[in-house]
């Protein structure tokens, strides 16, 4: 179903609280979405490809509260104008450079409170030059709120040595 086909005016959708379960590959085809929230449903898995159709419009997506375990390799491959995201409350276990590939540059938000994240790939936090908040409070490897990560870089570096560690391992 391309429930979006005349939406072309339509940047910002919620989908909030609706017991999701399932996404369609094609769901977000047809709208030039900026905005996002998928928040409060019961995605346990995410399909790779389901934001394709908003890979060059999404600055800001939110996923948290579902069961999310995983994120798929190239999930958020090339999306430049994601700048926020929200992935707390869910059941995410590693923070990998794969699934953000070519996205991480202006990602200057990220959300991950509350996951069961005991590993982040080093490559991951490189990447990611221009983020300035990062928040992990209650994970595996980290319970820390990190703000101005850009003027602390080196510094969270330092705290999240663990975190870099057990990904290798």
């Amino acid at each position: 179903a391309d429930i979006f086909r005349n939406a072309g005016n339509l940047i910002v959708v919620s989908f909030r609280s609706n017991r999701i379960q399932k996404i369609a590959a094609n769901a977000f085809h047809g709208a030039p979405l900026q905005g996002l929230s998928l928040s409060f449903n019961q995605l346990s898995s995410l399909d790779g490809s389901i934001f394709d159709p908003i890979r060059d419009t999404l600055a800001e997506l939110h996923l948290d509260n579902n069961t999310i375990q995983e994120i798929p390799y190239g999930m958020f491959d090339s999306m430049h104008s994601l700048n926020y995201m929200e992935l707390s409350f869910n059941e995410i276990k590693r923070l990998s450079s794969n699934s953000f590939r070519g996205s991480l540059a202006n990602l200057t938000i990220l959300i991950a409170r509350n996951n069961e994240i005991d590993a982040i790939d080093l490559e991951f936090f490189d990447q990611a030059e221009n983020l300035r908040d990062l928040d992990l409070l209650n994970n595996l490897c980290v319970s820390e709120n990190f703000m101005d990560v850009g003027e602390n870089r080196e510094e969270v570096r330092g705290r999240l040595r663990g975190c870099f560690n057990n990904y290798l391992g």
